[in-house]
């Protein structure tokens, strides 16, 4: 069996009908989808769940829909993305703590720093809301859902500070070495490894790298779907990417190149990963 630690199968970009990656035999292939049939091909490939993180405010309403919909296969993430804090006001944070206890929530997130590009200009608004969520995560005992981009350090020194005694998480869409790895590690993070691992510029050749000091029993599956599609477009094919949908359809390849790389059987990565993810997020197997 195998879980998506970290999708947005509720993006808007899921709806109607859309283009994605689907697996096939040695390669990629491309169809047009539903969301609905995703699902069926999803359950076909042996990806029996997925935990679905908010990204800006009101997109925590259409991941517990979501959750109503699939109330065994779609589990939530209550939060908002560091990218859209400074979209948020303030005062309206204190709604995430309702959300807190609907049916589905398992974690808090995803949240976190990001410093790419305009980012920058907005790192206190991103501070208030990550520790504001860290708080959260803590007073309810769920783990939290990271989104950290050119900022391990700053939040590495945050959770220090005022993330002790919470419940870790994951550090989802991980990217960087094997030394900022055993950092988030020895804070109790797990290691969210996704499509990047797939990809052949600097960050995956490093993350590959990092890999090799990554213990199986730390490690979770992921996709970010709709984003981090891998980046082999020969093997997608000469269509342009612009519009095409990652998927948790690539699943399948991100383990077994982990299985690849730690030097164990897809079969056994895959039950490790699996009970990870269920062990992390307090799940169990016939959820």
């Amino acid at each position: 069996m195998i879980a998506d630690s970290h999708a947005h199968l509720s993006h808007f970009r899921f709806e109607g009908r859309f283009f994605g990656i689907l697996p096939r035999e040695e390669d990629y292939a491309t169809g047009e989808l539903s969301r609905e049939e995703l699902f069926l091909r999803m359950q076909e490939e042996g990806v029996v769940l997925s935990i679905e993180p908010a990204i800006e405010l009101s997109s925590n309403r259409r991941i517990l829909a979501l959750h109503q919909r699939y109330p065994r296969r779609v589990f939530c993430a209550v939060g908002v993305h560091p990218t859209r804090t400074f979209f948020e006001k303030w005062r309206a944070r204190r709604a995430l703590e309702g959300y807190l206890s609907s049916p589905g929530v398992v974690a808090v997130g995803e949240t976190g720093l990001d410093l790419h590009m305009r980012g920058k200009k907005h790192l206190l608004c991103q501070t208030a809301w990550f520790l504001y969520q860290v708080r959260l995560a803590k007073k309810h005992r769920l783990p939290l859902v990271l989104h950290t981009r050119r900022a391990d350090r700053w939040v590495q020194c945050l959770l220090r500070l005022f993330g002790r005694g919470g419940r870790g998480g994951v550090v989802h869409c991980f990217s960087g070495d094997g030394r900022c790895a055993r950092r988030y590690l020895e804070m109790g993070y797990y290691i969210g490894i996704g499509g990047t691992l797939l990809q052949e510029g600097e960050d995956g050749q490093r993350l590959r790298g990092a890999l090799k000091d990554i213990p199986l029993e730390c490690i979770l599956a992921e996709t970010d779907a709709p984003y981090v599609l891998p980046t082999k477009r020969k093997k997608i094919g000469e269509k342009s990417t612009r519009n095409l949908r990652n998927t948790p359809l690539i699943l399948k390849e991100v383990i077994g190149k982990i299985a690849q790389i730690k030097g164990v059987s897809f079969e056994e990565a895959e039950r490790v990963i699996f009970e990870n993810t269920l062990r992390l997020f307090r799940l169990s197997s016939d959820q």
